[in-house]
């Protein structure tokens, strides 16, 4: 669970999986980090996320985590695509890396070996909504209530 003061570093933050994740860490209190397009960083500050950096060009992306984080690192990576190594080099030790993608995912032993602190996790709907509908269904009434109480968009 991401939690208020958490470090969460969301890939591809304006999508709309990356929408939704930004809306959930503002709502904990989280402090965001985030990636996106270069043409998409206006919007991202625009709804309170100034700490983006671009998902393009892995040599920038680096540069510019390390000026935004300076000796701190991320506790929390959300779907890293083609930035996997470097995401992993910014997860604080113990850190939680959540992979929703369907390419470019490590298998649990791969995470193992590269970094055998980190909780890993891989999910897709399907799969989410066949191995645990209740948990799915008590999430999605959470949601419900949040956009209807205007907490979301």
């Amino acid at each position: 669970r991401i939690k208020h003061g958490d470090r969460i570093l969301i890939h591809s933050a304006a999508g709309g999986v990356g929408s939704a994740a930004v809306q959930y860490a503002q709502f904990v209190g989280a402090e965001i980090y985030a990636t996106a397009s270069p043409t998409k960083h206006e919007y991202l500050r625009s709804i309170g996320v100034n700490n983006v950096a671009s998902s393009r060009d892995q040599s920038a992306f680096s540069i510019k985590m390390g000026e935004l984080l300076g000796e701190e690192r991320i506790d929390v990576v959300l779907t890293a695509g083609n930035l996997i190594d470097v995401s992993l080099h910014l997860l604080a030790t113990r850190g939680c890396f959540i992979e929703l993608g369907k390419r470019n995912v490590l298998s649990q032993g791969e995470m193992r070996d590269r970094r055998p602190d980190v909780q890993y996790f891989t999910y897709t709907m399907n799969e989410l909504l066949y191995d645990k509908p209740k948990e799915i269904t008590h999430l999605m009434k959470q949601l419900s209530d949040h956009f209807e109480s205007g907490a979301f968009q």
